[in-house]
């Protein structure tokens, strides 16, 4: 597995990145936030889009990862509507679709740890 926090890149705060997770299905959005876990995250899981636009403001996500498959909004839309909840706030969004890959875990875990190191200048 990937290595843990102490190799993240420093961030502007001295907290691991805060993932807000959004899936559907309990049992995949354990499994995921169990991933996210062991490379050095804190997590916050919901499931649903709704759910985490209202939790937002409360636990200051630095990244939001959803399955585009699993969810009433594409990527895009969700972004608008973050935009719209939270003129101020830039969240950026990671799709994620568990297809029973290692490879996609890696790759995502990656995804992670790039945007973890650099402003929040994604989608918004």
């Amino acid at each position: 597995m990937d290595a843990p926090y102490d190799s993240w890149p420093a961030g502007p705060s001295s907290r691991p990145p805060l993932v807000l997770l959004v899936h559907r299905l309990p049992q995949t959005r354990s499994t995921i936030a169990a991933a996210i876990e062991m490379a050095g995250c804190e997590v916050c899981a919901t499931d649903t889009e709704s759910s985490a636009i209202e939790l937002i403001d409360a636990v200051e996500p630095n990244i939001l990862v959803f399955d585009p498959n699993m969810s009433a909004f594409t990527i895009e839309e969700l972004s608008k509507l973050i935009k719209n909840c939270y003129p101020n706030r830039s969240v950026p969004i990671v799709p994620f679709v568990d297809e029973g890959h290692e490879d996609n875990t890696h790759e995502f875990l990656s995804q992670l740890r790039l945007l973890s190191a650099q402003p929040c200048k994604y989608l918004h």
